[in-house]
C-alpha cells in the first residue's frame, strides 16, 4: 500500500492534476465508521459494494457473495442504506474547506485496474455477454461509427475460438459488435461519459482525495482483508472463504438468471437463445470459470432449456475442471492476448493516450507483452 500510494503522490506532485474535486460518480460513506471508498465501473466495484452492505448487516462478517448484486445495486440506486450513504461528495458536504475537512477525517479507498485489462472486461461482460442493453447502449453505435474494411472490421480471433456467436437470420441489435469496433468507440466517446470506461484519473480526483488505501483488482482477494482490518471486523468467515471459487459460482448464478431470466425478452429479437447460451458458456470460458476441455452440451441445441438445467451443466462443467487450474489460467491469458492481437498499433497508441494518468499514476505497465 505504502508503495502504491508513493507512486500516486510521486505522480501528483510532477505532474498535477486538475485543481477542483470531482466525484463524477456516488461515493460510499459510512455514518459509523470513518471511510469512504469511490466505486469505478469494472473495477470490482459491484463486489465492493456488497462486501459493504455486508460488513454492516452482519458480524462476523459474511460472504460478500451472500448479498446479492441486485441488493447491492438496489442500494445504491437509493443512495441512501443502513448506515452507508451513497451520494457524490458534493452532496453530502459543503465545498471548499469544509470539503477538505470531511475528507481528511476519512480513511479514503480507490480500487483500480490495469486500464488493457479493464476495457477488455467491460467488452466481454457487457457486449460478449448477452446483454441488449449495452448492445444497445454501446455496441450498435460503435458499429455504426465504424464500417469500413479496415483495423475494426478483421475478425475477433478471441471471440472466433468458441464458436460464431451471430445469427444471421436475427436483426443487428449490436450484437455482433468486435472488440476493436469497442475500443474505437471507447477512446474516441464512450470515455468521456461512461464510468464503465472513464479513466479513474477523471473519476475519483486521485490526486485531491489522496486516497489512504490503494487496492489492485490484480490483489482482490488480499486488498479486501487488509480493508476488513482498517475496519476492525470479525473476518473469520471470510478469512476461511474459497474467494476463486465462491466467485466462480456466483458468476454462474447471476449470469443464468440475466441470460434466462431478466434479458431473455430481449435477447430473442436479436438472437436465438441458443446463441446466447452459448455466449455465456463462452463468456465464462474466457473468464476462466470453465475448462475450454469441455464443450456444450450437445443435447441444448435441439430445443428449449430451463434456466435450472442450465446452471446446473454449468456448475458440472465448473467442477469437471477443477483439475485444469493453469489450464484455465491460460485461457484467460490467449483470450487476453488474442484480443488485443487483432487490434491494429494505432489503435493501442490511442488507448495510451486516452488512459495515460491511470497507467502513470497507479504503476501500470504501458507495454503489452503478446
Amino acid at each position: 500500500m505504502r508503495k502504491r500510494r508513493d507512486i500516486l503522490s510521486r505522480f501528483c506532485s510532477t505532474e498535477g492534476e486538475g485543481g477542483s474535486a470531482i466525484f463524477r460518480t456516488n461515493s460510499i460513506v459510512f455514518k459509523h465508521r470513518p471511510l469512504l471508498y469511490c466505486p469505478v465501473g469494472k473495477i470490482a466495484s459491484t463486489f465492493l459494494t456488497r462486501f459493504f452492505v455486508a460488513a454492516e448487516d452482519t458480524n462476523p462478517v459474511v460472504s460478500p457473495y451472500v448479498i446479492s448484486a441486485d441488493k447491492a445495486l438496489r442500494m445504491r440506486r437509493k443512495r441512501t442504506g443502513n448506515y452507508i450513504l451513497f451520494a457524490p461528495l458534493s452532496q453530502m458536504v459543503s465545498a471548499g474547506a469544509k470539503e477538505r475537512q470531511f475528507l481528511e477525517r476519512l480513511t479514503r479507498v480507490l480500487f483500480v485496474r490495469c486500464p488493457f485489462h479493464r476495457l477488455w472486461s467491460a467488452y466481454v461482460d457487457k457486449l460478449l455477454f448477452p446483454n441488449p442493453h449495452y448492445w444497445k447502449m454501446w455496441g450498435y453505435p460503435a458499429m455504426r461509427e465504424l464500417t469500413t474494411p479496415a483495423d475494426a472490421l478483421r475478425p475477433n480471433r478471441s471471440s472466433a475460438k468458441a464458436g460464431d456467436t451471430s445469427s444471421s437470420s436475427s436483426p443487428e441489435c449490436g450484437q455482433s459488435v468486435t472488440f476493436s469496433q469497442f475500443l474505437h468507440f471507447t477512446v474516441n466517446h464512450l470515455h468521456k461519459h461512461d464510468t464503465h470506461v472513464r479513466p479513474v484519473s477523471e473519476e475519483c480526483a486521485p490526486c485531491y482525495a489522496n486516497y489512504d488505501v490503494i487496492g489492485h483488482v490484480e490483489t482482490l482477494t488480499s486488498d479486501t482483508l487488509y480493508l476488513a482490518g482498517l475496519l476492525h471486523l470479525n473476518v473469520t468467515t471470510l478469512r476461511g472463504l474459497r474467494w476463486e471459487e465462491e466467485h466462480a459460482k456466483d458468476a454462474i448464478r447471476e449470469g443464468v438468471k440475466q441470460v434466462f431470466d431478466k434479458f431473455a425478452p430481449l435477447i430473442s429479437e436479436c438472437m436465438g437463445m441458443d446463441v446466447a447460451g452459448r455466449r455465456l458458456w463462452q463468456v465464462l470460458q474466457i473468464r476462466g470459470i470453465i475448462s475450454g476441455r469441455i464443450p456444450y452440451p450437445v443435447g441444448f441445441s435441439q430445443g428449449s432449456v430451463t434456466a435450472a438445467a442450465f446452471e446446473d451443466a454449468l456448475l458440472k462443467a465448473h467442477s469437471r475442471s477443477a483439475g485444469f487450474a493453469e489450464e484455465l489460467e491460460q485461457q484467460r491469458r490467449v483470450a487476453f492476448m488474442s484480443a488485443y492481437q487483432s487490434v491494429s498499433k494505432e489503435l493501442k497508441d490511442r488507448m495510451r493516450e486516452v488512459y495515460a494518468a491511470d497507467f502513470k499514476m497507479f504503476g501500470f505497465e504501458e507495454r503489452l507483452e503478446l
